[in-house]
């Protein structure tokens, strides 16, 4: 495709610089014990519809995680740190939006030309040479696989990205922001109060227990807050590919032919065997000071001294340092890129440092060095037959699904026992039952699949679903009974309503009290003594944000912005009872500012509602379209099906 180039390069989009600047600078950083790349068995990590999520799609995002946490958390980064943000899940959502988004792009019918391609890549100063021309594509070749790119994946990737910005475009044109909207905004993001105030728990007033009269009526009246929703109840087969595979045979010369096919997946990286000591920075111990201990470091190992045991001594790196520093083998783009050149440059046995890098100064030694070659297929085969079995069974899986689907479609069961009975009948099929569930709730025994609680839904008593594919591999539902949504009777929630209506009188009791205290023109210093609790203050707030002390109340934060300082407020509600307050400062909003403020406002307000949109957009089609995961992937990171089904935003 870029054999012809035009002279003039067209305006491109801050958010794509970005992206180029990713590709660039891209390292897959190791923190610590090094988190590798995964093999799962096959090259799908996800199916969304028709779309498949690629485990380099998967990889790609993880590594973009990695990168943008390492430079957040920077030393603080860690495995522990990586396994509490849950990186592998995080990545593995964003993939599957990004399909998602993919696909609705397509649907809408957004196209990216081939020269809205070439001139978003001749953008780049990286790509052209000191008189603006493309640097040819030998070189451009050659940067690109630098980077672990080929040319397709590359110019696919910035492809997509193009046809997501045309996306936000398309949706970002169809939001208006009101002039009133954009004043409010404003303001709420400028004006700030302070606030002294009690909170009254609503314990202190114990009140009356409510009569049965009163816990009636307070049940008509909120009827609907108790109503149970339409549940659906059945049992299922389920087919696992896992519990196919001896019956799935694969040839040697299959083995052989995927191997000729994929050998590049098969390539054996250069690689060096490295270990390190660490000596952090910041806190108590600055650059000089870090710079110092490493030589004399360097000075002991050089002396004599054992690199393992003054690893175990001295090394900042928890994760390595119980092994004398050794951090195994490891390929180009497994390390930030200071350590990576300077491991990949040393001679064998040599003494090198300080290397600075992001996490401190590092004493390194290269223990061996592997050169890049070809796996033989030999060493290679036992990885293809369990990636062709997988596959296999999967596929085998998806059969026979089908021909039970069909089978019971033509022989309705009567009951789930007759359910029972074909799974014992069939090898590598299981039976389970559900219980009552709702349609947006996870079904007992196979988790959240929104597709299967679409199709249990859908049907009529009786009656047999399709084969639908699950995160553990093709189920079909059988409906045994559905519950109609209903409002309960009144003894089967009583105790709930009676604790309910009871807490509410006693804040109304607190409320009172409060306001008779107030209308008598007490002070708020005076009110606290007599009911024996304490004046607190607040830290600043604004109408959007929680009020450090009290939580989440907009009601207040609206009351506290509506008046001036040395102005007390009435009480208002809060989880505990009840708050009164008076305004210590006040920040108020200056017009003048605000005109100037007003476009750069309105844009954020445009961005906020496209990532509400883009949002909804991406968990209404992920529903529609249905998504599954390779249940390997999830294993190896033990993520469960459920919380893989939980869509993020990406």
């Amino acid at each position: 495709m870029l054999k012809v180039f035009r002279d003039n390069i067209k305006y491109l989009s801050w958010i794509l610089w970005a992206v180029i600047g990713l590709f660039v600078l891209f390292v897959f950083v190791d923190f610590g014990s090094g988190v590798r790349q995964r093999d799962a068995g096959g090259n799908s990590a996800a199916r969304v519809g028709g779309r498949t999520v690629t485990m380099a799609d998967f990889e790609h995002q993880y590594r973009q995680l990695e990168q943008l946490y390492g430079q957040l958390y920077g030393g603080q980064m860690s495995p522990e740190v990586a396994k509490q943000l849950q990186l592998p899940l995080q990545a593995l959502n964003r993939a599957v939006n990004e399909q998602v988004l993919l696909a609705e792009a397509e649907r809408l019918g957004l196209r990216v030309s081939d020269e809205e391609l070439r001139d978003m890549i001749l953008e780049q100063e990286v790509f052209v040479d000191d008189k603006g021309r493309f640097i040819g594509e030998e070189k451009y070749e050659q940067l690109l696989a630098a980077n672990k790119y080929t040319v397709a994946s590359f110019e696919t990737e910035m492809r997509n990205k193009v046809l997501r910005e045309k996306l936000n475009d398309l949706l970002r044109n169809g939001i208006f922001i009101p002039d009133d909207e954009v004043e409010k905004a404003y303001r709420e993001q400028v004006e700030k109060a302070k606030i002294r105030f009690i909170q009254v728990s609503r314990a202190l007033f114990p009140g009356d227990q409510p009569t049965p009269a009163e816990v009636s009526a307070y049940f008509e009246a909120r009827k609907q807050e108790y109503k149970l929703p339409e549940q659906r109840e059945g049992a299922y087969l389920l087919v696992e590919p896992e519990r196919l595979r001896d019956q799935v045979n694969v040839s040697d010369q299959e083995m052989r032919d995927y191997f000729a096919a994929h050998k590049s997946e098969f390539a054996k990286p250069e690689q060096v065997h490295a270990r390190h000591i660490l000596i952090k920075t910041g806190g108590q111990r600055n650059d000089a000071q870090a710079q110092q201990a490493l030589a004399e470091i360097k000075k002991k190992i050089a002396g004599g001294a054992d690199f393992a045991a003054v690893a175990r001594e001295s090394s900042d790196d928890i994760a390595s340092k119980t092994n004398g520093g050794d951090l195994g083998s490891f390929g180009r783009g497994q390390m930030v890129k200071e350590f990576e050149d300077a491991a990949f440059g040393a001679k064998i046995g040599e003494l090198v440092g300080p290397v600075h890098s992001p996490f401190g100064y590092h004493l390194l030694q290269v223990l061996e060095k592997t050169p890049a070659g070809d796996v033989p297929f030999e060493q290679a085969r036992e990885q293809i037959r369990a990636r062709l079995a997988f596959t296999r069974a999967g596929d085998l899986a998806q059969q026979k699904a089908k021909a039970l689907s069909a089978q019971l479609a033509k022989d309705r069961p009567r009951s789930t026992e007759a359910l029972s009975a074909l799974a014992k009948s069939s090898p590598g099929v299981t039976f389970g039952e559900t219980g009552k569930f709702g349609s947006q709730d996870p079904i007992p025994g196979l988790g959240r699949v929104p597709t299967l609680n679409a199709a249990a839904f859908a049907l009529k008593k009786g009656d047999v679903s399709d084969a639908v594919q699950v995160p553990r591999g093709w189920a079909v539902f059988y409906l045994k009974d559905i519950a109609e949504p209903k409002v309960p009777q009144l003894a089967d929630v009583e105790p709930r309503v009676r604790q309910a209506l009871l807490g509410q009188k006693q804040q109304e009791a607190a409320i009172r009290k409060l306001k008779d205290e107030r209308a008598a023109g007490k002070a708020l210093d005076q009110i606290a003594a007599e009911l024996g609790v304490q004046v607190r203050e607040s830290p600043e707030f604004g109408a959007q944000g929680g009020i450090p002390g009290l939580g989440l109340n907009p009601e207040l934060a609206r009351a506290a912005l509506s008046l001036q300082a040395g102005q007390m407020g009435d009480p208002v509600p809060d989880p505990q009872g009840a708050v009164l307050f008076e305004v210590k400062e006040r920040k108020n909003w200056d017009p003048i500012q605000f005109a100037t403020a007003r476009q750069q406002t309105r844009e954020t307000l445009q961005q906020e509602k496209l990532g509400q949109l883009l949002a909804s957009l991406v968990e209404r089609r992920r529903r529609e379209l249905g998504v599954t995961f390779d249940q390997r992937l999830l294993d190896s990171f033990g993520i469960s099906p459920e919380a893989a089904n939980q869509p993020q935003q990406g």
